[in-house]
């Protein structure tokens, strides 16, 4: 419940007792000289607004007092009552900091005074073990008989919240038991009656609750007896009967303390709501956040408010309305801005939310939200794909907030942010190492997700001994076949592949049904498939197929294409298997993929034709799924390889311009043009070289280039010269593989002996022989890449016997019979053919 936590026991019951204390201390206090009737009177007045409910005058009247006489006599006592005045506004943190003298520089007869509401303030404000300790000093004081009861029962309170039942319960019922129907047992019964709805014994809270009211208690104490009657029955699920509980004190125009009142109109507009009368719900939220002066009250009737009007689909019209609010009431303007912020956030209006929030940090940078906001800034920039600004606000949380829990939720997304979106993972591990201590759900994740962080960075030792640690803290864990996934991708990273073999299976064998355990049955089927252990990938497979029926049409397909490759099953056994999955899954999620499989069965076998039919039925009947575009590419590919050039350009055309296939369907709609001589293959070929400058797309496209235009050299010789410089771009840089860049040279040897350079080229052509242009080892028996030095060979000693140059040609040919291959024997026949023709025998 919301609000449970934040109402005092004893603050309303106090108000007409305060009076005569003050005027008692007033009476006792010992001034070192007498203050004037100018200090006394506005004084005097103070307590009157007090004694009158007129907190927030009382507050004026003491720090008006305050600051025309700063050094006046009456400084102590009027400090006391400002303390109380702001208490019973609902600024315990503002009475607190009102009090914050060392009790042992406190005037004696102030002391009882300054430690009870110290104590009531740190009882208000959650802080459980500061109030025990203050409540204890009070009534180890000697002259506390008239405090002692209101001691007790906020000592109570404090022992119950810190988890001390069993020695609150005591001092609760021994008030009822002596005190019986006086304010003191009234005031101890009530207090019972808040134990047991935090307990959740909601009919024994009810039933002491009405038999308080029937006793016809104080005026006061009647109010705040109904609004936790009406807390009981919220709680209870019976929004009806706290709704007319809430309306005893929200319809009463004398009903008073005021901040009593706001959170009765905000319970009551929780009731409304929760009987779906909005209407009359936003009301009751707009009366709650008027009244109130507490943060946290103001804070959840914002909130509330906005949604009631969220369900009543008015929503604009009250954020509109709340800014308007806003604008005119400063001290409420922060929370009204946050709780904008936040409801557009869950509504995914991330740019406005964002908007509001920044704006709240800018305007009000000393309010008690932005550490929250910056947290919420933090979750929506996170959620933008804005890593940086996310970083930047969560850590301003971290360095601002107060709030324990508060710190440990913003350091738990920093640390996610860091570990998933920017990839720091020791940065990561830095966060979630701080707040994985403990047995509590949220230790659980963060230890869960350091242990995530160590696998990443590859710290092996470090992971296994976080993972015992958390085995042992956590045995029951949700978590612990991710964290074998996770161990196991570490492992194989690492090279260790049997070693995560093993840890896959391990946890395998432990069975279950979820998405841990078939995560863990494709990683263990993955790894066996890449270190070519295939009988164990079909036991996989087959796994799969047994445990996840419905969710098992890649491993089926797997399971088939293995079989194909162990030979288990032939040609036409693995082409109707996969097209029977292709069929039967047309209507799941991985149906794209299967067609795509089958497709590539076709590509692979060279059944270009069934392939292409393949390959544009996914188009078709998957238009928008993520193989669409490489479908589109692959049956371009398969029509040209079965000379469809038509079909190929057409199909390479539809290839999307974002898809990263691109680049590549625009070399294949070049050679699809050179095919058809048609003069625009060179554009296809320079719009891939404007935009890759490096890498094989560059290799490729300069090679194409290259041969194009030496193609068209035929008409145009000038043409020779531009192919060369094709080849050139490859040949300067490093770029390209052997063969590649031999291919390069032997193609521009070609445009030299175009362009009548005859010996530059035969120089070309001897330095890819003799491996001087790839740098392969040319004193190899047999070169890395031998076919485009065969062709180079070829066409060095064609130059050389067309010179009548025997002794050179044969030297050549020499060469290409050491590399050996299937021609070796040609060349070594040429050889003997060149020396008997011509006489040469050395």
């Amino acid at each position: 419940m919301r609000s449970f936590d934040k109402l005092r026991m004893t603050k309303f019951g106090k108000v007409a007792y305060a009076t005569g204390v003050l005027l008692a201390i007033l009476a006792l206090s010992p001034l070192r000289a007498e203050p004037t009737d100018d200090e006394k009177k506005p004084l005097h007045a103070a307590e009157q607004s007090y004694k009158d409910g007129a907190f927030d005058l009382c507050n004026d009247r003491v720090a008006a007092l305050l600051k025309k006489y700063p050094k006046t006599e009456l400084a102590a006592e009027a400090e006391v009552l400002q303390a109380r005045a702001l208490y019973q506004l609902g600024r315990s943190d503002a009475a607190l900091a009102a009090l914050n003298l060392p009790i042992d520089q406190v005037p004696e007869n102030l002391r009882a005074d300054t430690l009870f509401w110290q104590a009531e303030s740190l009882l208000d404000l959650g802080k459980w073990p500061d109030a025990e300790q203050k409540y204890r000093a009070l009534i180890a004081l000697k002259d506390t008989a008239d405090r002692r009861d209101a001691a007790n029962l906020g000592l109570a309170w404090a022992l119950f919240k810190q988890g001390r039942e069993a020695d609150a319960l005591p001092l609760i019922q021994a008030l009822i038991k002596d005190k019986g129907s006086t304010p003191a047992g009234q005031q101890a019964q009530l207090l019972l009656a808040k134990v047991e709805l935090a307990k959740k014994q909601f009919k024994e809270a009810i039933d002491g609750l009405n038999a308080l009211l029937a006793a016809k208690p104080e005026a006061d104490l009647a109010f705040e007896t109904n609004y936790w009657l009406g807390e009981t029955y919220a709680a209870n699920d019976q929004p009806d009967l706290a709704a007319a509980a809430y309306r005893r004190i929200t319809d009463d125009p004398k009903a008073f303390p005021k901040p009593l009142v706001a959170r009765a109109f905000l319970g009551l507009g929780r009731a409304e709501h929760a009987l779906h009368q909005d209407d009359p719900a936003v009301l009751a939220y707009e009366q709650a956040y008027k009244l109130t002066e507490n943060e946290t009250t103001r804070l959840d009737a914002f909130r509330d408010y906005l949604e009631s009007a969220r369900s009543g689909r008015q929503l604009p019209e009250a954020v509109a309305k709340l800014q308007e609010f806003a604008k005119t009431s400063d001290p409420s303007a922060p929370a009204a801005l946050f709780a904008i912020g936040s409801v557009l956030a869950e509504d995914r209006e991330n740019d406005k939310a964002i908007g509001i929030l920044e704006s709240l940090l800018v305007a009000y940078g000393a309010s008690p939200w932005v550490p929250a906001a910056n947290y919420q800034l933090g979750q929506l920039y996170a959620r933008t794909g804005k890593p940086d600004q996310a970083i930047k606000a969560l850590q301003n949380c971290i360095n601002t907030s107060t709030d324990p829990e508060l710190v440990r939720t913003a350091r738990f997304q920093l640390g996610y942010v860091l570990l998933k979106q920017t990839h720091d993972y020791a940065g990561a591990a830095a966060q979630f190492a701080q707040i994985s201590d403990g047995s509590t759900p949220s230790s659980e994740n963060a230890a869960y997700n350091f242990l995530l962080a160590q696998a990443y960075l590859g710290k092996n030792d470090v992971f296994t001994k976080a993972q015992a640690d958390f085995e042992k803290r956590f045995p029951k864990s949700s978590h612990l076949k991710e964290i074998a996934l996770a161990e196991g991708q570490l492992l194989a990273g690492q090279g260790k592949t049997d070693d995560a073999k093993a840890v896959y299976q391990k946890a395998i064998a432990l069975g279950g049904a979820g998405p841990d355990q078939a995560a863990l049955l494709k990683a263990l089927g993955d790894l066996q498939y890449q270190t070519n252990d295939l009988e164990g990938t079909l036991v996989t497979c087959q796994m799969i197929v047994d445990q996840f029926p419905n969710d098992s049409l890649a491993a089926k397909q797997r399971g088939i294409l293995v079989s194909y490759e162990l030979k288990k099953i032939t040609d036409e056994q693995v082409e109707q298997a996969l097209v029977a999955l292709v069929q039967q899954y047309a209507n799941v999620p991985g149906a794209p993929e299967a067609s795509f499989r089958l497709g590539e069965f076709y590509f692979y076998r060279q059944d270009y034709v069934k392939a292409q039919d393949a390959f544009q039925n996914l188009t078709a009947n998957y238009p928008n799924s993520d193989y669409a575009d490489k479908a589109y590419y692959y049956a371009g590919q398969a029509a040209f390889d079965h000379q469809d050039y038509t079909a190929a350009r057409t199909l390479l055309e539809k290839v999307p311009d974002a898809s990263p296939f691109k680049p590549d369907a625009r070399l294949w709609e070049g050679r699809v043009y050179q095919q058809l001589n048609f003069d625009q293959a060179g554009t296809f070929y320079d719009a891939v070289l404007a935009t890759e400058k490096t890498g094989p797309l560059f290799v490729e496209a300069n090679l194409l280039k290259g041969q194009y235009l030496f193609g068209l050299g035929a008409k145009d010789p000038a043409n020779y010269a531009k192919a060369l410089a094709a080849f050139d771009q490859i040949l300067k840089g490093k770029e390209g593989t052997i063969a590649e860049r031999n291919e390069a040279a032997v193609r521009k040897a070609k445009c030299l002996e175009k362009m009548g350079q005859t010996e530059e080229a035969t120089a070309l052509y001897l330095n890819v022989l003799y491996g001087r242009v790839a740098g392969d080892d040319s004193a190899l028996p047999t070169p890395p890449e031998f076919s485009w030095q065969y062709e180079a060979g070829s066409q060095a000693g064609r130059i050389r016997e067309a010179q009548k140059d025997w002794r050179g040609a044969i030297e050549i040919y020499r060469r290409l019979e050491e590399i050996g291959g299937a021609h070796a024997q040609y060349f070594h026949d040429l050889v003997n053919k060149l020396r008997r023709d011509n006489y040469i025998y050395q």
